[in-house]
């Protein structure tokens, strides 16, 4: 079996390509984006992956990652406790706007696939980039097969919201294949906001950082996040075991802690998000707000 590869090694390989064009527009290109990625599509990938919609489709939408992050995202190497916290961490009420690590293009991928390591079910690398506030989430399972999704999401501010919209009538994903796509696209939003979370409450689970060595090497960010099962327990008391509770049936999961959102500032005017640790329960829980609308993905 050939070895896999991952979405940071197929940025890494694709740079070459794509810095020089970025230099001939100064930066990325604004109106032209779509010509410019299909033409390095074309010179970077044999005419077999050109001539298949569905590989044309993720290479165009790995491609466009890289153009819109100016060749560098950043990668997010994910421990397998780092991500058993984000899988089991509750979210409860929607973000007026979307963290920090959302604002750019990126990827977040297990370090060592081959050993078993998954962000979550079989996917090993997920990456992300978005136009005008709509979201191409691409997923890379191990040890073959992808899924991309559109995401709309709607940063409202308002606490937990169940209701799930319709799949897309219009989407271009065959009726047997819906399901996958849209179980991909629940998860990989709801993995990609938590994480995105837990990057900036004080005293969370999770601790994030810059790999220098390979930063120096790649000559972009490596970003090594880790679970710290100590942070802020001291700071915290212990809280019984939640109730089953009632509601919508979506998803039956262990929940090891929860994202809370707390008002600070004059007139408490400013939100902050604050890790609640040794939160024990297993809920009935739908993170079906996480979505307006999915697709498939092809860039239209």
């Amino acid at each position: 079996m050939a070895r896999w590869v991952g979405l940071d090694a197929v940025v890494t390989r694709l740079r070459k390509f794509v810095e020089p064009e970025l230099r001939k527009y100064g930066g990325v290109p604004d109106q032209r984006l779509r010509q410019v990625v299909e033409a390095l599509v074309d010179r970077c990938y044999p005419s077999d992956v050109r001539s298949d919609r569905t590989q044309y489709s993720a290479a165009t939408n790995v491609m466009t990652m890289l153009v819109l992050s100016g060749a560098q995202p950043p990668t997010w190497l994910c421990r397998p406790s780092a991500s058993a916290v984000v899988v089991e961490t509750d979210v409860r009420s929607i973000p007026i706007k979307p963290p920090k690590m959302l604002r750019r293009a990126g990827i977040i991928e297990a370090r060592r696939p081959e050993t078993g390591e998954r962000l979550w079910g079989d996917i090993s690398s997920l990456g992300w980039y978005s136009i005008d506030e709509t979201y191409w989430l691409i997923g890379l399972m191990y040890p073959d097969g992808h899924a991309i999704v559109k995401w709309r999401p709607r940063w409202t501010g308002e606490d937990l919201d169940a209701q799930l919209p319709a799949l897309d009538p219009t989407a271009l994903v065959d009726p047997g294949d819906r399901s996958t796509y849209y179980d991909f696209g629940l998860q990989a939003a709801s993995y990609l906001l938590t994480l995105g979370l837990l990057a900036e409450v004080p005293d969370g689970p999770l601790r994030i950082e810059l790999d220098k060595r390979e930063t120096r090497e790649r000559r972009r960010r490596i970003i090594d996040v880790f679970f710290d099962d100590d942070r802020g327990k001291k700071k915290r008391p212990d809280a019984p075991p939640a109730p089953l509770l009632d509601g919508p049936v979506a998803q039956n999961r262990s929940i090891r802690g929860h994202l809370k959102r707390v008002w600070v500032g004059p007139g408490r005017s400013k939100p902050e998000w604050r890790y609640v640790h040794l939160y024990r329960a297993r809920r009935w829980l739908s993170p079906r707000w996480l979505v307006s609308a999915i697709g498939t993905g092809e860039i239209a």
